[in-house]
């Protein structure tokens, strides 16, 4: 299984999380939910469906985020998706 765990993401000091994992804050640029931070193994990120996705994040946010990755990407979708793999 891909998605290890997830959590609303609230501002507060930075989450503890696994060994081997990385933080992503997941949700839909237009969509006015909340966004949710997954917990994505790290051996994933070679995986070309994660791929596509941080390409996504490039274009919409550019390199220079500051702090978690955020994934524009329904969360629903991401969350099936992480689970497939």
């Amino acid at each position: 299984m891909g998605m290890m765990k997830s959590s609303s993401y609230k501002k507060v000091s930075t989450p503890s999380r696994p060994r081997g994992c990385v933080p992503m804050l997941v949700g839909s640029v237009d969509d006015k939910e909340e966004k949710e931070m997954i917990l994505v193994q790290i051996r994933l990120l070679k995986h070309p469906i994660i791929r596509l996705m941080l390409e996504m994040s490039e274009k919409e946010f550019g390199y220079d985020q500051k702090g978690i990755i955020n994934i524009p990407c329904d969360l629903a979708y991401f969350k099936r998706l992480l689970n497939s793999l």
